[in-house]
């Protein structure tokens, strides 16, 4: 789920730490070829939708603790 996340400025951004354990899960919508994944720790949340095939990341949100 660390996808390159394109912010509203354009640039593009990794949110997660490839380091770092986090509790995630992801839900697949295969009839609308659609994903969304769902990463916390201690400090965030993030929810994120994405294509099955890993393109078209987009944050749907994302809340600091």
């Amino acid at each position: 789920m660390n996808l390159e996340y394109t912010l509203p400025s354009g640039e593009k951004v990794k949110i997660l730490n490839d380091r770092n354990i986090y509790l995630g899960t992801q839900i697949e919508l295969a009839d609308l070829g659609v994903c969304y994944g769902v990463v916390a720790d201690t400090s965030f949340i993030l929810i994120c939708s994405y294509s099955v095939d890993g393109s078209e990341p987009e944050i749907v949100i994302y809340k600091r603790r």
